[in-house]
């Protein structure tokens, strides 16, 4: 029986399946390929993640998107002990790589992580749940931004908080060089350390398509969030949002 070439077969499925299959390709060199081609920022930008999240003394934390788990494991680290984590992911492979990491991270810690193959669309948890919700470089992917807003507010008791790391938009000074690094040097340098540049062309596109600062602002105020902030790293490519549930 002759079988669909792997591209055709890429092109039919949806949308969410393939950004599923994107992140189980490259998932062998994805934390390598982050701190490279970050130049090293990406560290400092969990860190002010991290550091705003405690600082609200959060009992039990959702890190939804948790992909290998770098997050997750950076709160379990630097979290009181009592503070337990529970992370989830749609993409198995990336969880695979994030439970070998865990041999790695304070064996005393081990029995506050909780690690889930689910989507961030259907939080699979009762209402009231979290006392914070975290999610680094993953609500660009998400399909319906808005249900995964509602469902943080389901998931979050209330005075919960949730934190979102996430790519944004440059001034417009930036812009020019900032896309022009995304869209043509990216690409490029992930293909040639890991045959697979296809998954960072989605990036810079995603980037584009993602709303500025202000405007995430504005989308979480109208879900219902109070007391909505950010703050912006590397000249604004990045940003780190705040926000409470009521």
């Amino acid at each position: 029986m002759n079988h669909p070439p792997k591209q055709a077969v890429h092109d039919c499925l949806h949308p969410a399946e393939k950004i599923r299959e994107m992140f189980g390709d490259v998932v062998s060199r994805y934390d390598m390929l982050n701190t490279a081609l970050s130049l090293g920022m990406d560290a400092l930008w969990r860190n002010a993640l991290v550091k705003q999240v405690l600082s609200t003394r959060p009992k039990n934390i959702l890190d939804a998107a948790s992909g290998t788990g770098e997050v997750a494991l950076h709160l379990l680290k630097k979290a009181p002990l009592e503070t337990s984590v529970l992370a989830l992911d749609f993409c198995q492979p990336m969880l695979s790589a994030f439970l070998k990491k865990i041999s790695h991270a304070q064996p005393t810690r081990h029995q506050n992580l909780s690690i889930v193959l689910g989507d961030a669309m259907r939080l699979p948890c009762k209402n009231s749940s979290f006392d914070a919700i975290t999610v680094a470089f993953g609500l660009r992917n998400f399909p319906d931004r808005a249900m995964f807003f509602a469902e943080a507010r389901r998931a979050l008791k209330s005075g919960g908080h949730l934190h979102i790391l996430e790519f944004s938009q440059p001034p417009t000074w930036a812009a020019p060089f900032y896309f022009f690094y995304l869209k043509n040097f990216l690409p490029r340098a992930a293909e040639i350390v890991s045959s697979n540049g296809s998954a960072y062309r989605y990036l810079a596109d995603s980037i584009a398509a993602f709303p500025n600062k202000k405007e995430l602002s504005c989308e979480m105020e109208k879900a219902g969030f109070k007391a909505v902030s950010f703050s912006s790293f590397s000249a604004g490519a990045v940003a780190l949002h705040g926000a409470r549930n009521p």
